[in-house]
């Protein structure tokens, strides 16, 4: 006769529902990606002045980004690294907008995405290079579609989402290990954002194509 298996502990069962809910997050996000498919919604820009999506713009030097960003106002910082371990919880990070730290096994997936995937999916792409801009999701939706203009205009290894860590700053972009954020949106901010892509994009500690 055969024995029944033991039941299954309660830390572990609570540990495998938080991870299949921060996953189901990141796939409930994936197909509300913004124009990442064959018919990108239309930016305002003429096609002409569009880059292919996977055209990179020059990048800048890190001093220039720091002059942009005094510019503009932002807050530019490398804060501490919190860690780089796969977990299968919630994370709390001490950086806002995240930066660094324990995140989830699966990274989002790069898009522009309407309803934000969970932060420690999102910090999984940081590791992975890429740079994510964000919006404050009371953001007015003329800031929005400028931040999603700039998006388009370089899509190589970005994503850009709401923000769902109540970070302090109207916009913002991060980086492994780095954030520029803008209380306010503008020319200028828009510009230091810009910058701050093109120089801190790739920077991870782990190189993905």
């Amino acid at each position: 006769m055969e024995q029944a298996s033991p039941p299954e502990p309660s830390s572990r069962r609570r540990r495998r529902s938080v991870v299949a809910a921060l996953s189901a997050g990141v796939a409930a996000a994936a197909p509300l990606l913004i124009g990442c498919g064959e018919r990108p919604e239309p930016t305002g820009a003429p096609p002409s002045t569009r880059l292919p999506a996977q055209s990179k713009l020059p990048s800048t030097k890190p001093t220039e980004v720091a002059r942009l960003a005094r510019s503009a106002g932002c807050t530019l910082r490398a804060p501490r690294i919190e860690g780089r371990a796969h977990v299968e919880r919630e994370v709390d990070y001490r950086s806002n907008p995240p930066t660094s730290g324990p995140h989830l096994p699966v990274p989002a997936p790069e898009g522009a995405y309407a309803e934000a995937p969970p932060p420690e999916a999102l910090v999984h792409s940081l590791e992975h290079g890429r740079v994510i801009l964000q919006f404050a999701p009371d953001a007015p939706e003329d800031v929005k579609t400028e931040l999603k203009r700039i998006y388009d205009r370089d899509r190589y290894h970005v994503l850009l989402t709401p923000n769902r860590t109540g970070m302090p700053f109207e916009v913002a972009a991060s980086s492994w290990g780095r954030y520029i954020g803008c209380p306010r949106a503008g020319p200028r901010a828009y510009e230091a954002i810009s910058a701050f892509r093109g120089t801190f994009r790739d920077q991870g500690p782990e190189r993905v194509p």
